[in-house]
């Protein structure tokens, strides 16, 4: 007799089992079985995205045996940068929020970056590690308006010569103003003249945690972003803060008085250090600019320039903040003692306020009378 299609019980123990097995040990299983279902569960790729990934720009990077010295320059406004010795090993991620701790900024609107080579910046003290024009290395020069070459230059160069080198991006996010351009794949094989052209210029984009300082300048400018194309004196980094406003910052090399801007340490570190910082940026959101100094005039706080400054910043030790007068920096639990404070005080002074009106002016136990005679309670 044929038992095709016929359940035993050992099928049907099967059938129910089964299912139980493939997620995991049963109730009563032994307590290494629980432990290695748990570690497979935790290696598995869906768990993985759901666990929330840490943030590692919050974190110092890496040590590292080589420094460069950096300008950063608050584009428009005369006489606010700073001068920050580097470690290699930064990536744009921890770059972003050293610019936070540099000026002051809460880093609640949105940011991205740029990589610009062939350079050249403005020769005004004021301006003086702030871009005033740069081209693409992709791009050959442009010929003098009626040269041999020009027309050609132009139709197929004019269009990217004022294109960035590379656009980072913060994790998770691509900015929309880069969308419109096309984008060809590695693997594929353009069609037409202008289809090679457009790959061949077409600009790359990475994440900020992907690229580090050391990816674009090097000590031998042969091995820099450009392979040569451009000194490092040539290349820079632009930074937007609250996209499509004003806050931009031009990040360039700051050779000291000798000429030098790379150096050897040792032993390898991970921490900036700040060497110089003129003036402030303006207070952000502010509703008015009534009361506020100029830049150039406010002051910096000597905090600022502690050593480990930056690494207290990422912990939340301490904050920073534009204000009217001066770029503050500030140990936050002080901070928070001196806000409670000064609520209390508000709080008193409401009460005080409060008890003035309900007693009323001349409310000390005596009754006044409209004729200028006043007589006390046990008199009356």
């Amino acid at each position: 007799m044929s038992n095709t299609g016929v359940l035993n019980g050992n099928n049907v123990n099967q059938l129910h089992t089964a299912p139980n097995q493939a997620h995991g040990p049963q109730p009563g299983s032994s307590k290494r079985a629980l432990e290695d279902a748990a570690l497979s569960l935790d290696k598995s790729p869906a768990a993985k995205r759901r666990r929330p990934q840490p943030d590692l720009s919050t974190l110092l990077p890496p040590p590292s045996n080589c420094e460069i010295q950096l300008r950063f320059q608050l584009c428009r406004f005369q006489g606010v940068y700073r001068v920050v010795r580097v470690p290699f090993t930064f990536t744009f991620a921890h770059l972003y929020r050293l610019i936070l701790l540099l000026f002051g900024w809460s880093g609640y609107h949105g940011h991205q970056a740029e990589v610009l080579t062939h350079v050249e910046k403005y020769a005004s003290p004021g301006r003086k590690g702030e871009v005033k024009k740069h081209r693409y290395w992709k791009v050959p020069p442009r010929p003098a308006r009626g040269e041999e070459g020009w027309v050609e230059w132009y139709q197929d160069y004019s269009r990217h010569e004022r294109e960035p080198a590379l656009r980072v991006a913060p994790k998770g996010r691509k900015s929309l103003g880069w969308d419109f351009e096309p984008h060809f794949d590695e693997d594929y094989e353009p069609m037409s003249r202008w289809e090679r052209l457009w790959k061949e210029l077409q600009v790359p984009w990475k994440k900020d945690d992907e690229v580090t300082l050391g990816d674009i300048w090097a000590p031998k400018s042969r091995d820099n972003f450009t392979k040569g194309e451009c000194s490092n004196e040539e290349i820079a980094i632009h930074l937007e803060y609250d996209l499509s406003s004003s806050w931009d910052v031009h990040v360039t090399i700051e050779a000291d008085k000798d000429g030098h801007y790379m150096w050897k340490v040792n032993p390898p570190t991970n921490r900036p250090v700040i060497t110089v910082a003129t003036g402030g940026a303006p207070v952000e959101d502010a509703r008015s600019d009534r009361g506020e100094l100029d830049g150039k005039k406010k002051k910096v706080s000597n905090m600022l320039f502690l050593p480990d400054i930056f690494e207290r910043f990422l912990k939340g030790e301490v904050g920073s903040e534009a204000r009217k007068t001066e770029h503050a920096v500030y140990d936050m639990e002080e901070e928070r003692a001196r806000q409670q404070a000064a609520a209390e005080e508000r709080e008193r002074q409401r009460r005080e306020r409060q008890q003035n009106q309900t007693n009323g002016p001349g409310d000390d136990g005596e009754e006044h009378h409209s004729d200028g005679d006043s007589y006390s309670d046990e008199e009356y």
